[in-house]
């Protein structure tokens, strides 16, 4: 292939046109990034169609569907979106007046004596009688209270809020392609352990069979005394890896279920053949697919949100000026709290100018800083595994595909060299280890084939998974209104 061309790519500007704005304080952090993987080959005719129907199989879209709608994990990510929606409101609420409505009453009653002193030694006389007072207070009043945001202290609160957020739906949407890959994984492997159990099954009467044939040749006094332990021997571990991979097949069709919110009962119907794996990788995939990625996403949003904190740390020097005014009415009597002529109201400006403080603001506006340093860092490494994944992946497909074809002609070998032994051995030609040997040997390959095709299907899998998609949609992963509204 020829050797593709290299771009200089920031890791922090990678996402910008998919991902909003972009942090201002960037890590200063470049690499070389090829123009395509350089672990692509294939044709360049291919379909526009999802990574799931790539698969052709129905059936798995429709459990993809019910692992969405029904999975807890990703139920429980949909919160942890819809809750740091709720924090980014919050943090925008102090940018307008906070207004409350207050009412109160009160009423008092007081006794105090009238009449007169004698004086004298012990005290006082009888007073004339008592004087009793009763007063009422009621009040109705607007009070409003706003922080004028000068400095954009709280604006850049938000701004990192809203950033949160889309991060959060970033990483809502990486659980969502997690989620996918998963049950694809696991239809894939409980066809795989289907397979296996009834490959088990087949080694099983085949060993109990062989082992029919050795006794009987062995009480026409054919065979030794040893021939026939070894039958027994081999047929009596066949049986016990039997009950082994039925263990396996029942333990992943369970795993499955669990994905799909179902109650883990072992009755869900699973395929009983594994699908070829789909057409080859197109040509000279281009690596800005990698934009579509929700974990690259989400660590820029993260970056972007550690950067607008910097600036509302520095912000916090600064001197804040709040407004509150009051309005309302004050009166003893209820009919008069709609009379304008009791309405009273006050406004006051309040500065203030944080002067000394133990060096806690210096230390909020170097933690902030060392937050951006750690984000940048960490979207590095996001991006850096990224490419390393498809690399992987790419690099992998072609290995395993000549792996399986290897193994396919080593298990169709190995069954005739099997069925010749049988044929040999009834004919005195050949000893019974020889068919025993012929026997696993043919039972190796064949479960290792079978694990074999099964991984290529998985590998496709977690190509899709580490581009984001398919190989031609380049469009971002966000979670939309009716996706969360299903859940």
């Amino acid at each position: 292939m020829k050797s593709p061309s290299l771009v200089s790519i920031s890791a922090v500007t990678l996402l910008v046109s998919c991902a909003g704005p972009p942090a201002q304080m960037s890590p200063d952090w470049t690499t070389s990034v090829p123009s395509q993987w350089r672990g692509a080959s294939g044709t360049a005719d291919y379909a526009n169609t999802g990574w799931l129907r790539s698969f052709q199989d129905p059936e798995l879209e429709t459990l993809v569907g019910e692992a969405m709608a029904n999975n807890p994990d990703l139920q429980a990510s949909a919160a942890r979106l819809d809750q740091a929606a709720a924090d980014a409101q919050r943090a925008g609420a102090t940018l307008y007046p906070q207004v409350d409505l207050v009412g109160n009453g009160s009423r008092n009653k007081s006794i105090s004596r009238a009449g007169s002193f004698t004086g004298g030694a012990g005290g006082f006389d009888d007073f004339d009688n008592f004087i009793i007072n009763r007063t009422n207070s009621l009040g109705v009043s607007l009070d409003v209270t706003w922080e004028v945001d000068i400095w954009g202290r709280v604006r850049k609160g938000q701004s990192a809020a809203i950033a949160d957020t889309q991060a959060a739906a970033a990483d809502f949407a990486a659980a969502r392609l997690s989620l996918a890959g998963q049950v694809a994984k696991a239809w894939f492997a409980a066809a795989e352990q289907y397979l296996q159990f009834k490959l088990a099954e087949e080694t099983r009467d085949s060993f109990s069979r062989t082992a029919e044939i050795v006794r009987s040749r062995f009480e026409r006094g054919l065979e030794s005394a040893t021939d026939v332990h070894l039958a027994q021997s081999s047929a009596a571990d066949a049986k016990a890896s039997y009950q082994s991979a039925q263990q396996n097949f029942n333990q992943s069709v369970r795993a499955l279920e669990i994905l799909l919110g179902r109650y883990p009962s072992k009755e869900l119907q699973v395929a009983q053949d594994l699908r070829a794996v789909p057409p080859s990788i197109p040509a000279g995939l281009p690596s800005d697919l990698l934009k579509r990625r929700p974990d690259l996403q989400a660590a820029e949003r993260r970056l972007a949100a550690s950067d607008q904190r910097v600036g509302e740390a520095r912000a916090a020097f600064l001197p804040r000026v709040a407004l509150t005014a009051s309005g309302g009415t004050s009166s003893d009597a209820l009919r008069d709290l709609v009379d304008p002529k009791h309405f009273v109201w006050n406004f006051l400006i309040n500065l203030t100018q944080p002067l000394i403080d133990g060096g806690s603001r210096q230390a909020d506006l170097s933690r902030a800083k060392a937050v951006v340093r750690e984000a940048g860092a960490q979207y590095q490494s996001t991006a850096l595994t990224a490419f390393r994944e498809v690399e992987d992946a790419l690099d992998a497909e072609s290995l395993l595909q000549t792996r399986e074809s290897a193994l396919l002609e080593a298990s169709e070998q190995a069954r005739m060299a099997y069925e010749r032994s049988e044929s040999e051995y009834q004919q005195g030609l050949i000893g019974i280890t020889t068919v025993l040997d012929a026997q696993r040997r043919y039972l190796d390959t064949r479960r290792t084939y079978l694990t074999v095709k099964r991984i290529r299907l998985d590998n496709r899998i977690d190509l899709h998974l580490a581009l984001g998609g398919d190989f031609t949609d380049t469009t971002t992963l966000q979670p939309t209104s009716e996706s969360l509204s299903s859940l």
